[in-house]
């Protein structure tokens, strides 16, 4: 969610719902700049077994009734590996300030390579390569996250 620009905001296990005798707390409520809002439940395939399957749909309508929402179900199977494993690299780079590199990023080529970033950002007083890492978890630059980010990864001025 953090790497996905349609997010407005989002929150981690929002509220609880009583269905049908039992509480049952969603794991994301996630609104999107659209103005759509929907909750979000994430399992691991091996926990999603006939109990789940019998149950969710009921969660899906009672939640519906009471907030209008849709729940949505995610899971390790609908998630892409080699994309989170991507997001989980860049992740704790989304805490770096970047406020001083924001006025230089004008002078930085449109398409290069992380390392050639990294090598770039090192030279320039007060940078490190963490500096490079940090731009791509800010979405300064993207690349295909669908391959394993790598020091020849191409990247993209946005």
């Amino acid at each position: 969610l953090e790497f996905d620009e349609s997010v407005l905001r989002y929150a981690s296990q929002p509220e609880s719902f009583e269905v049908y005798g039992r509480t049952y707390t969603p794991d994301f409520l996630v609104e999107y700049r659209s103005g759509r809002a929907q909750y979000t439940e994430v399992k691991h395939t091996h926990f999603v077994n006939d109990e789940f399957r019998r149950l969710h749909p009921l969660r899906e309508e009672v939640i519906r009734q009471l907030t209008g929402l849709p729940l949505q179900l995610v899971t390790d199977a609908d998630i892409d590996k080699v994309v989170k494993d991507n997001q989980d690299l860049l992740l704790p780079f989304r805490s770096t300030d970047i406020s001083a590199l924001i006025p230089l990023l004008k002078d930085l080529p449109q398409k290069l390579s992380l390392l050639k970033l990294e090598a770039i950002l090192t030279m320039l007083n007060g940078f490190e390569r963490s500096h490079a890492w940090a731009l791509l978890a800010h979405q300064y630059f993207h690349f295909d996250m669908r391959t394993p980010l790598s020091p020849y990864t191409v990247l993209v001025k946005v």
